[in-house]
């Protein structure tokens, strides 16, 4: 009897991971078909996740105080977090197409860049920001520097208004969040 519940279990449980994986493609098809860029740029952020909790485990180094790993970390999911949900926005999105090319390309390229320069600070055992401490670390945080208002530079009139439609539209169709 214990054998037989155990088994029942075990079938639903797969079939309930099976469900669940085929959505998750599903959804991901979804957000590349909106928007390639930002889709491949958020996954590759997971894989960035991934690949720095692993260095938080293995790597005993600390960095100003908090383990070397951990900035790199958190500016992944912040970057994968927000491509994503980008990506998901403009699944609802149908107009102002090259507002959206070059919101995509801008915050993808931006947000590799400064995921890339953080993990690099992280791996010589270094800080990423406000470091002038050799002519190269002082050039990777002007880099940095530079890089990162280019999205606040895309929260123009003209996108926020782009935006507003899209959340409009999510609202008149009582689309699922």
């Amino acid at each position: 009897v214990a054998f037989a519940h155990i088994s029942h279990l075990l079938r639903e449980l797969t079939t309930m991971l099976t469900t669940s994986a085929l959505r998750l493609v599903s959804f991901v098809r979804r957000l590349h078909t909106a928007d390639a860029w930002l889709t491949v740029t958020g996954l590759l952020m997971l894989a960035v996740l991934a690949a720095t909790t692993a260095g938080l485990w293995l790597d005993p180094r600390v960095i100003a105080g908090a383990p070397a790993w951990l900035k790199p970390s958190k500016f992944a999911l912040a970057a994968g977090s927000y491509s994503l949900t980008l990506a998901w926005l403009f699944t609802f999105l149908t107009g102002a197409p090259r507002t959206r090319y070059v919101v995509s390309r801008v915050t993808s390229v931006v947000f590799v860049l400064e995921v890339a320069l953080v993990a690099l600070q992280a791996w010589r055992g270094t800080t990423s920001h406000f470091n002038n401490a050799t002519p190269f670390d002082a050039a990777v945080f002007a880099v940095m520097g530079v890089a990162i208002p280019l999205i606040g530079i895309l929260d123009s009139e003209r996108t926020q208004d782009v935006m507003n439609k899209t959340l409009d539209r999510i609202a008149e169709t009582r689309a699922k969040v």
